[in-house]
């Protein structure tokens, strides 16, 4: 009887352990569970925060294209205007430099301008 005493209390002893056992294991596949879940929200913000990179990125590119483009533009301008008014200033030095005839009588306003055009050298 004693020896029946003795075998029932290890055996409720390893059920007591068994039932421990399968409630750690129970805890453990919980925290893992739950660990998986949170690498998988952290991926999913990862992937979306590259993206926005990605994305900003390529804003910044096509801004500074068009940045590029617009600048070559005024630059392309500015040598034009650069150019006509260093025409301006050879004219207005080649004037100065042989003063228009004064009307005479008996010469036309055209005749008049075609002997400033040849003074100046004009087209």
């Amino acid at each position: 009887r004693h020896q029946l005493t003795e075998l029932r209390g290890r055996v409720d002893s390893d059920g007591a352990r068994a039932q421990l056992w399968t409630r750690q294991e129970d805890l453990l596949r919980g925290e893992l569970r739950f660990a998986e879940e949170k690498q998988a929200a952290v991926l999913k913000e990862l992937d979306e925060a590259r993206a926005t990179r990605r994305q900003a990125e390529a804003e910044v590119k096509r801004q500074a294209e068009a940045t590029a483009r617009n600048e070559a533009e005024l630059q392309g301008q500015l040598r034009w205007y650069q150019t006509a008014l260093e025409e301006q200033q050879q004219l207005v030095q080649q004037l100065h430099s042989n003063p228009p005839v004064p009307p005479r009588q008996g010469v036309s306003a055209q005749q008049g301008e075609a002997i400033v055009a040849a003074r100046c050298g004009a087209r």
